[in-house]
């Protein structure tokens, strides 16, 4: 991570036109993160390793960060800060 930057080595753009920043900081924020996975009969064969990627990527999550993992077969689940329920999403549905 970039930890040194400040707010001039970023630019914002509206409508292609510069916008001051107002608000800035280096300090970690929490993320809020939606994964939707393709659990179709099209990724049968691979959904093993999709899976697996979206848990490693859980993993690297910090505390107070929250994820929500869906598939394309099933309902979404909602937002949870406790990192090895949202893969729960993954685990649910069946391929079509």
């Amino acid at each position: 991570m970039a930890r040194d930057m400040t707010k001039d080595d970023f630019e914002l753009r509206e409508d292609g036109k510069p916008i001051e920043i107002t608000v800035f900081s280096r300090s970690i924020q929490p993320l809020s993160v939606a994964m939707v996975l393709d659990h179709s009969g099209s990724t049968a064969m691979e959904f093993a390793n999709v899976r697996m990627a979206a848990q490693e990527f859980l993993a690297h999550l910090l505390k107070g960060d929250r994820a929500a993992i869906s598939t394309l077969t099933w309902d979404c689940q909602p937002f949870t800060d406790e990192h090895t329920n949202a893969d729960d999403g993954a685990s649910t549905g069946t391929p079509r």
